[in-house]
């Protein structure tokens, strides 16, 4: 496998990243030197909810958070924040519920 440089990597990378956000591979194709396909203000009624731009909020526990922290405060930050969804820990190494 031939090597890639740093550059020719992040003008991969940059290119891709652009035509995954524009939803096309004109910017791809074009080498980023047009413009890139507009955009409509709002999604198409035929797309599904996971083709749809979603805010996330993650919400990392440590230890002793489960029998303090307030879930209230945190649903009220998302909503605020107007978080389409949250990733929450749920164990790892460490049991949130008793154990012998």
């Amino acid at each position: 496998m031939a090597q890639i440089s740093r550059r020719d990597f992040v003008v991969v990378s940059t290119i891709a990243g652009a035509a995954f956000a524009t939803g096309s591979t004109r910017a791809a194709r074009s080498g980023l030197d047009g413009a890139a396909a507009p955009r409509s203000a709002e999604a198409a009624p035929d797309v599904d909810w996971f083709d749809r731009p979603m805010r996330w909020a993650q919400l990392t526990l440590v230890e002793n958070d489960p029998g303090r922290y307030d879930p209230q405060f945190w649903l009220d930050y998302f909503t605020r924040i107007h978080a389409d969804a949250a990733c929450l820990s749920a164990g790892g190494v460490v049991a949130y519920y008793p154990t012998a």
